[in-house]
């Protein structure tokens, strides 16, 4: 003999109010990752965003260096100091080197009262040397020696009336979580190309 359990309709196992709290719950999980998504997205446009204007910058003041008469070495340093910004962690000099942002300020190499400002103070000076010639600097993001195998590259060109500056960073990485949901990669190209006219000789002796 079979037994029948006959149900009254519109009955289940759950009340209604559990239904609707799961329905919440699952709803706001949705919500989080959209504006995760959204958040995160922005966040990664304005980095490149960044990038590609310091690399304008780098390019047009090597663009300027060379329309004086820089050679392509001095135009090179040019290059390199005006991109520090977006161009990683710091290797050499030694002592501006971080492992984290975290840890310029909390280094114990510098004093805690003032440690920021005696970080800074000692990367405006190395960049001043850099570019005198007195000492050498590197970057994370200058000869390609990191996991993203990202380069900063400078193509230079003069003629009689105008010179011409290429800088490109090649594999620029995007750090930020759900990148890949916007790009197909983790990583981008980012080139800028400068004109000026050429007013070397104005500046050089014959």
């Amino acid at each position: 003999m079979t037994r029948r359990y006959i149900t009254k309709p519109g009955s289940s196992g759950f009340s209604k109010k559990h239904l609707q709290r799961g329905s919440s719950i699952v709803e706001g999980v949705i919500a989080i990752l959209l504006i995760c998504l959204i958040l995160f997205g922005l966040l990664q446009v304005f980095l490149l965003y960044t990038a590609q204007e310091f690399t304008d910058y780098s390019s047009f003041r090597t663009a300027r260096s060379i329309s004086v008469g820089f050679n392509n070495s001095l135009a090179k340093v040019e290059a390199r100091t005006r991109a520090i910004p977006v161009s990683g962690n710091v290797l050499t000099p030694s002592d501006l080197k971080a492992s984290s942002y975290k840890d310029i300020f909390t280094s114990s190499s510098y004093e805690q009262g003032d440690g920021v400002y005696e970080y800074y103070y000692r990367m405006r000076r190395a960049i001043r040397n850099y570019m005198e010639g007195y000492r050498y600097m590197e970057c994370e993001y200058w000869l390609g020696d990191n996991s993203y195998e990202t380069e900063l590259s400078g193509k230079f060109s003069r003629r009689a009336d105008k010179v011409t500056s290429e800088v490109t960073f090649r594999n620029y990485p995007l750090r930020l979580p759900f990148a890949r949901a916007f790009v197909s990669d983790e990583v981008q190209d980012i080139s800028s190309t400068v004109e000026l006219k050429n007013h070397a000789s104005v500046y050089l002796e014959d």
